[in-house]
C-alpha cells in the first residue's frame, strides 16, 4: 500500500523539466563528468539513487549500512519519487551504473517512453575499466572479486542503448582527448548550452560521493580532465589467481562495447 501510494503521488506525468541520466560502468571516468555538470550551477545532481537500492538486492543490509548514502531508500519508488519532485523544481542529472538502472527499469519501464526524460551512455574500453575496478577493490572487498563482472555489464548497455531513438553514447578515452570539443558536442545532443564552467573546478569531495570516497578520490582531487594514459598489456598488474575472473569478465563484455563504440559520438 505505502509504495502504491508513493507512486501515486510521484507520477512520471508532474515532471515539470528534463531528466538526463546518464548509463555507465565503473572506472569510466563518469564521477569526473558528473563533476563537470555539477558545475553548471542549473542542474539538480543525483549520484548513483538507483545503487543502494541494487546494493541491497545484491549484497543484503550489512554493506548498505556501513554506506552513508544521500537517500536512504531501499525502494526505486521512493528514488524516483525524490527525482521526479526535484524535476518540478529545476532540470536534472542522474548519474548511475547499467546494472543498476536496467534492474530499476524492469520494475518502471514508464521511463523509457517518458519524452522528458533522456538516457545517453558513457562507455570505455573494459580493460581499462575492469582493471581499475580490480585495483580499488583489491584491498578493500576482495571477497567481491570473483562477483566483478556483475558491476561491468556493458550487455545491459548496449540492449538499453537499443530502446533509445538516435542514442547518445560517449566513450571516455575519446572524450579525455579533447573535452574542449567533445563537451559542446555532448551539451548540444542534450539540448542543453554548453557552459565554460564545465571544463574547470576547484577540487572537493563532494556530499552525494562520500558513501564511495575511497573511489572517488581521484575525482575529487582532480580540477579538470587529464588525457587517459596509454593502455598497458591487459590485466598485467593482476595477480595470477585473479586474472581468469577479470579475463572472462572482459571477453563476455568485449562484443558489447565494441557494438557501442561503433555508435559513439564522434570528434
Amino acid at each position: 500500500m505505502r509504495r502504491l501510494i508513493i507512486l501515486m503521488l510521484c507520477s512520471t506525468a508532474l515532471c515539470c523539466h528534463p531528466i538526463y541520466v546518464m548509463v555507465c560502468n565503473p572506472r569510466s571516468v563518469s564521477t569526473a563528468i558528473e563533476r563537470s555538470f555539477m558545475e553548471r550551477g542549473d542542474l539538480k545532481i543525483f549520484h548513483e539513487p538507483f545503487q543502494q537500492v541494487f546494493l541491497h538486492r545484491v549484497l543484503g543490509d550489512q554493506i548498505v549500512q556501513k554506506l552513508d548514502f544521500e537517500y536512504q531508500s531501499l525502494d526505486y519508488s521512493e528514488v524516483t519519487c525524490a527525482i521526479m519532485k526535484a524535476a518540478k523544481q529545476q532540470a536534472v542529472f542522474v548519474k548511475d551504473m547499467s546494472n543498476a538502472v536496467c534492474d530499476f527499469l524492469k520494475e518502471d519501464p514508464s521511463w523509457l517512453q517518458h519524452p522528458d526524460i533522456h538516457f545517453f551512455f558513457l562507455i570505455r574500453n573494459p580493460a581499462r575499466t575492469i582493471e581499475s575496478n580490480y585495483r580499488a577493490i583489491l584491498h578493500r572487498f576482495p571477497r567481491d572479486i570473483p562477483k566483478i563482472g556483475l558491476w561491468h555489464r556493458f550487455d545491459l548497455q548496449y540492449e538499453l542503448s537499443q530502446t533509445v531513438d538516435d542514442p547518445l553514447i560517449i566513450d571516455a578515452d575519446d572524450f579525455l582527448t579533447c573535452p574542449e570539443s567533445m563537451l559542446p558536442k555532448i551539451c548540444d545532443k542534450l539540448g542543453v548550452d554548453f557552459k565554460s564552467a564545465m571544463l574547470s573546478w576547484q577540487p572537493r569531495m563532494p556530499r552525494e560521493w562520500v558513501p564511495f570516497a575511497p573511489f572517488h578520490q581521484d575525482a575529487a582531487n582532480s580540477s579538470k580532465f587529464m588525457p587517459a594514459k596509454p593502455l598497458e598489456n591487459r590485466f598485467q598488474h593482476v595477480l595470477k589467481e585473479h586474472l581468469s575472473v577479470l579475463e572472462d569478465a572482459y571477453q563476455k563484455m568485449l562484443p558489447f562495447y565494441e557494438k557501442l563504440y561503433e555508435l559513439r559520438l564522434k570528434n
